[in-house]
């Protein structure tokens, strides 16, 4: 099982690879954009590298377009599970984003959708000041939600 995602889940890695077994945080970056998550997923797709399950979490730093999430599922549909993770930031684009996905989730059926922005709305403890990064129980929390979503 892969994950792949931006710095918040790169701020969960640890509790991540800890909660969930056989659970690796691949590839999460700082400011991680969609067209940067396709190229990843491109390049784990070609080598033979994407396993049976993967998270993948972005959105925290810009729009996610149609055709992008519609390039996303392509490269994936191979892939037996495909949990994609919703946005909580306090910035323009989270409410497309998450409509976004929640239209896709019913669209397609081997995709789960974590729905971290209901299960973080109104704790606003579990977030740093800049209420997108999870503190260490926001993190819990989010490690929780992916390792029921892959049946953990």
């Amino acid at each position: 099982m892969t994950g792949i995602g931006d710095s918040v889940m790169l701020g969960a890695s640890d509790i991540l690879e800890e909660d969930i077994e056989g659970f690796t945080v691949t590839d999460a970056a700082t400011g991680m954009q969609a067209a940067d998550a396709i190229e990843i997923l491109t390049d784990r797709r070609d080598a033979g590298e994407l396993g049976e399950a993967i998270v993948v979490h972005i959105g925290n730093n810009g729009p996610i377009t149609e055709e992008e999430f519609e390039e996303i599922v392509s490269i994936l549909e191979d892939t037996p599970r495909v949990v994609l993770v919703n946005v909580r930031a306090p910035l323009s684009w989270e409410a497309s984003n998450n409509e976004l996905l929640r239209e896709k989730d019913e669209e397609y059926e081997k995709i789960t959708v974590v729905d971290w922005n209901s299960a973080s709305y109104g704790h606003p403890e579990y977030f740093w000041d800049d209420g997108i990064h999870a503190r260490p129980e926001g993190a819990e929390v989010y490690a929780e939600l992916i390792a029921e979503s892959l049946g953990r």
